[in-house]
């Protein structure tokens, strides 16, 4: 007779109350671990409620994140989702933002190193990761539809997940002069589909023109001048969080807030968008 495989048993060990040796329940037999409870010396576990599904702000959050440097994982079938984001050292305040942001759902914050064999170097980050949870299955299911990472079709841009895109993976410059602003928004991990559908609905929303550049097989979203104040007129009320080094245009050089320059040709954008509407290939030698 075949013996029927189950759960590995716990393995013995000396009780810390009376030494007994067996199988114990943290740390303790179960005549002790009983006792301890009724007197009060240890606490009943309870199994931590989380709510079913994510706040408006939460959802922002996600989608913001989904944009730049967030994950969502779901490692078998029969698991429930949860939500990971990893980046560098520095921005750790930034990341104990969002993770404060994403409670009850958080799990574990964590500070590590991961060493490099094609660099030679040593890479400093820190992330944070959420229970699984129900919460997560609507927004893998978006994420995920297809097996990989796509946008979905139905996204919604808002102020708040705009910032959270362009903190995560968006870079704010002068061009030519101090106060002529350009905007880049890397999309390396979406295919060209996805990134014209990002850059269509940034031209519609502004109605101004925003151009995809090719870069190393993948497209990159860029705006400049009107455009790129228009995207940060609207972003720069939403940017609560501290990500300081991303924000150039706040600089008083920028010329932002006070005594703005007049655009350098608006006919010219406006022409291109309405030859090209925001999906014309530029490569990058």
């Amino acid at each position: 007779m075949l013996n029927k495989r189950g759960p590995k048993p716990k393995p013995e060990a000396p009780c810390l109350s009376c030494g007994k040796l067996c199988r114990l329940i943290r740390q303790h037999c179960n005549t002790c671990y009983i006792r301890k409870l009724r007197r009060g010396e240890l606490q009943k576990i309870s199994k931590i409620v989380l709510p079913n599904a994510l706040t408006k702000l939460q959802r922002e959050l996600v989608a913001g994140s989904m944009l730049g440097d967030g994950s969502i994982y779901q490692r078998k079938p029969t698991h429930l989702p949860y939500f990971v984001i990893q980046r560098v050292l520095t921005d750790k305040k930034y990341n104990s933002w969002q993770a404060k942001q994403m409670q009850p759902f958080i799990c574990k914050t964590t500070d590590g190193s991961t060493f490099d064999l094609r660099t030679n170097k040593t890479y400093y980050w820190t992330k944070f990761t959420t229970r699984r949870c129900k919460a997560f299955v609507r927004p893998y299911d978006e994420w995920y539809s297809s097996g990989h990472k796509k946008v979905p079709r139905d996204l919604h841009l808002t102020p708040l997940n705009l910032a959270i895109w362009i903190a995560d993976d968006g870079y704010v410059r002068a061009c030519n002069s101090p106060w002529r602003l350009q905007i880049k928004l890397s999309t390396h991990g979406f295919d060209l589909e996805d990134t014209e559908f990002l850059c269509s609905l940034l031209c519609e929303r502004y109605n101004e023109y925003f151009g995809i550049t090719i870069d190393k097989g993948k497209g990159i979203i860029y705006g400049s001048d009107t455009a790129c104040r228009a995207l940060l007129n609207e972003v720069d009320a939403a940017w609560t969080f501290p990500m300081d080094r991303k924000t150039y245009w706040r600089r008083p050089e920028a010329r932002f807030f006070v005594n703005q320059p007049k655009p350098s040709n608006p006919n010219l954008g406006r022409s291109k968008r309405k030859s090209n509407n925001g999906k014309r290939h530029d490569k990058v030698d």
